[in-house]
């Protein structure tokens, strides 16, 4: 094989591509209802997804506090992650109900019977007398057996129907904080298929084997794999069979490619992804910084 890679581009062993989500602090977020959920995006690089559970302040009737976050638990930390992944609050749609009979004060039996999608913390943002401005008219609690709603308030003025329950929930600030990075910075990235493994993931190359192969350690674990890049590896986005891996360059448009062979100071172009200043089977000069137009190329790293 031609000049092998300097050490200083190589991972640790036993390092893991993208990370897990380790906590999830949220505040200011208030006057959500219960039906409340958190999505985490996906791992850009297709780990398993990180879930997390609401904790809200205890409702209680008439309480100004209801629907404010207490707290987030991750339940699934979740791997792949390589950078703060998006986290959205999804709230339950709102729900239309016709007429009620009102059994005794704040209890309320709608003529539909229908309390699915109802959850506490929900405004009846209509038809409600509020005692105070600004603290609207909420389902304190969703008795599903009996059908019955208890509200915040009383009614104490005539209500027309349909009655809209829907959340009001508003998100204050949101931090994500990842499991502590085990890939190493300023490392060659190679996506690797680990034998055994569901399909590519990103990792570090820990040692270098021979011109085309690598042992790589990535979220599912570490192995020895061949490096691929041929019109197989563009249709498929990545390594197409379990044991390769696929490494791109990038030329100064920020247009990449797949490489071939890797060597201390230069790749063998493979497919073109979109990149246009090389042709197919090109030897380049690669740096991990920068490319220059027509002359080199910027290798994809762990940064």
């Amino acid at each position: 094989m031609g000049r092998p890679l300097s050490k200083r581009y190589f991972g640790l062993a036993g390092a893991a591509g993208g990370e897990g989500v380790a906590s999830l602090t949220v505040n200011g977020a208030n006057s959500y209802s219960s039906g409340t959920t958190i999505t985490i995006a996906e791992s850009p690089i297709g780990g398993t997804r990180a879930e997390a559970s609401i904790t809200f302040v205890a409702s209680a009737d008439g309480a100004p506090g209801n629907g404010n976050v207490a707290s987030t638990t991750v339940t699934t930390t979740g791997t792949g992650y390589t950078s703060a992944p998006a986290v959205t609050f999804v709230k339950p749609a709102n729900v239309v109900v016709d007429g009620f009979t009102q059994i005794a004060g704040k209890v309320f039996k709608f003529s539909s019977g229908v309390t699915e999608g109802i959850y506490p913390g929900m405004v009846a943002n209509v038809f409600f007398t509020t005692l105070t401005k600004g603290n609207p008219t909420r389902v304190v609690s969703v008795d599903e057996a009996s059908g019955n709603i208890t509200m915040s308030t009383a009614n104490t003025a005539a209500i027309s129907s349909p009655v809209n329950f829907g959340d009001v929930g508003r998100l204050g600030s949101l931090t994500t904080v990842l499991v502590p990075a085990v890939t190493t910075g300023n490392t060659i990235q190679a996506n690797a298929w680990i034998t055994g493994g569901g399909t590519g993931r990103i990792g570090d190359i820990i040692s270098q084997k021979g011109s085309t192969r690598y042992n790589i350690a990535n979220d599912e674990g570490e192995g020895v794999v061949t490096l691929e890049g041929s019109a197989t590896t563009l249709a498929a986005g990545g390594p197409s069979a379990e044991g390769n891996c696929a490494i791109t360059v990038t030329e100064s448009t920020g247009a990449s490619y797949y490489i071939t062979k890797l060597n201390s100071r230069t790749v063998t172009l493979g497919v073109r992804i979109n990149g246009t200043q090389f042709g197919n089977g090109t030897q380049v000069p690669w740096n991990p910084n920068a490319a220059v137009a027509n002359v080199s190329v910027k290798i994809s790293t762990n940064d």
